[in-house]
C-alpha cells in the first residue's frame, strides 16, 4: 500500500511527493548506469550468480521463489548457495546460517530457507560478495542465489528474475516502486504474481508465479497436511507485507479473525500472551500464522497451539522457464572456461 493510500491526508503534500518520487527515480537509473558502464566497479565471482528480486517494495514472493529455485538446482546437481542481507538480524558480520540457532542472529527470512531445506547452504551479510568468498572456494559446483538482489549492483549477475506484484508504475514515495520500470528491459526473466503487467520493449521470459498452499507446520517444525485445518476454528495474525493475500487465503477455512502487524515485525513474550488470550476468547481450536513468522515465536508459550501455513511457488510454463533458465546458466559457465583459457 502506498503512503497516500495509507494516509489520504498527505495528498495535500502531493507536489512536493511527485518532486522526490522524480528525484528517487533520478538516483536509482544514474546508479543503474554507473554500474553498467563500468564507472562504479562490478565485482565477479567465478561460480554463476542468480538473483532474484524485485522492484517494489516487499511482497513479491522473493523468499519462496528462492525456496523454489534452490530445489530445482538441487536436482540439477549444483550445491545452491542463497546470499542474504540478513534484514532485521540484531548482529553484524558474515554468518552461515545455523537453523537451530536465534533467528535474530541471521533474520527471519534466512532462517526460514534454511529450516524449509536441511542442508542448504544460506549466508548472511550486508557485504554479499564477502559473504560469497567465504565458501566459493569451498565448493563442489557452485552457484549462487543472491536474494532480493535486484538493487545489489555491485556483484555481476549472470541471470537477472524479476518479481512483479502490483504492476506500480511511481516510484516512492508516490507509488510503491523501490526502483525504476527501466530495470525489466535489463532482466533475462520477469515472473509476476497477480495481475499481468504492461510491458514495453522487454525480451525478458513473462510468465505468472503463484504461492500455493501446501501444507501445515507445527511450532517444532513437524509438517501435516492441509487438511488438518478441516475441522479447526481458526484464529490467525502475520507480520508481512501484504496480509489481506494471507487472509483470502484463510477465507476458505473456518477463520474468525486475521490481524495484521507491520512487515517483519519482532514479536515478544507479551505479544504471545495477548494473541493466545483474544484466541481463547474467539473460541479458536488454534492459532496459526506463516512460516516466516513461526521462526521468530518458538521460544514462546501458545495456548491454543499454534501452527503456520506453508506455502509452495507454481511457474505456469515451468518446463520452458527451467530450460532457458538453464541455458543461460550454461552460457554464463562457458563464458568463464572461455576466459580462463585465453
Amino acid at each position: 500500500m502506498t503512503l497516500l493510500k495509507r494516509y489520504p491526508i498527505l495528498w495535500i503534500l502531493s507536489p512536493l511527493l511527485f518532486v522526490l518520487s522524480a528525484l528517487y527515480w533520478i538516483i536509482a537509473r544514474v546508479r543503474f548506469l554507473m554500474y553498467k558502464k563500468g564507472i562504479l566497479r562490478l565485482y565477479k565471482l567465478s561460480a554463476p550468480v542468480v538473483s532474484v528480486g524485485g522492484i517494489e517494495f516487499g511482497g513479491a514472493g522473493k523468499t519462496p521463489f528462492v525456496i523454489y529455485l534452490v530445489e530445482q538446482f538441487q536436482k540439477r546437481g549444483f550445491t545452491p548457495v542463497v546470499l542474504s542481507r540478513g534484514y532485521r538480524r540484531k548482529v553484524k558480520g558474515t554468518r552461515i546460517v545455523k537453523p537451530n540457532e536465534p533467528w535474530y542472529l541471521f533474520g527471519d527470512e534466512p532462517v526460514l530457507i534454511a529450516r524449509r531445506l536441511p542442508g542448504s547452504l544460506v549466508v548472511v551479510d550486508r557485504d554479499r560478495i564477502k559473504a560469497a568468498k567465504l565458501v566459493v572456494d569451498e565448493l563442489e559446483n557452485p552457484i549462487f542465489i543472491l536474494d532480493d538482489g535486484a538493487q545489489y549492483l555491485k556483484l555481476h549477475r549472470d541471470v537477472e528474475i524479476l518479481l512483479v506484484n502490483t504492476g506500480s508504475r511511481f516510484m516512492f514515495p508516490v507509488g510503491e516502486l523501490r526502483d525504476g520500470r527501466f530495470r525489466l528491459v535489463e532482466a533475462q526473466f520477469i515472473l509476476y504474481k497477480n495481475n499481468p503487467v504492461v510491458l514495453h520493449n522487454v525480451n525478458a521470459f513473462v510468465s505468472k508465479f503463484t504461492l500455493r498452499e501446501s501444507g501445515i507446520i507445527s511450532q517444532d517444525f513437524q509438517a501435516l497436511p492441509l487438511d488438518f485445518l478441516n475441522d479447526k476454528k481458526l484464529f490467525a495474525f502475520t507480520g508481512i507485507a501484504h496480509p489481506e493475500e494471507f487472509s483470502l487465503t484463510l477465507s476458505r477455512y473456518n477463520t474468525v479473525a486475521v490481524l495484521p502487524f507491520p512487515d517483519h515485525y519482532d514479536f515478544t513474550k507479551e505479544d504471545a500472551r495477548r494473541l493466545s488470550t483474544i484466541a481463547k476468547a474467539m473460541g479458536a481450536d488454534i492459532i496459526l500464522t506463516t512460516e516466516k513468522d513461526l521462526v521468530k515465536l518458538t521460544e514462546f508459550a501458545w495456548d491454543p497451539p499454534i501452527y503456520a501455513l506453508r506455502v509452495s511457488v507454481e511457474v505456469e510454463n515451468e518446463t520452458e522457464f527451467l530450460r532457458l533458465l538453464y541455458n543461460e546458466i550454461e552460457k554464463s559457465k562457458n563464458f568463464a572456461i572461455a576466459k580462463q583459457n585465453t
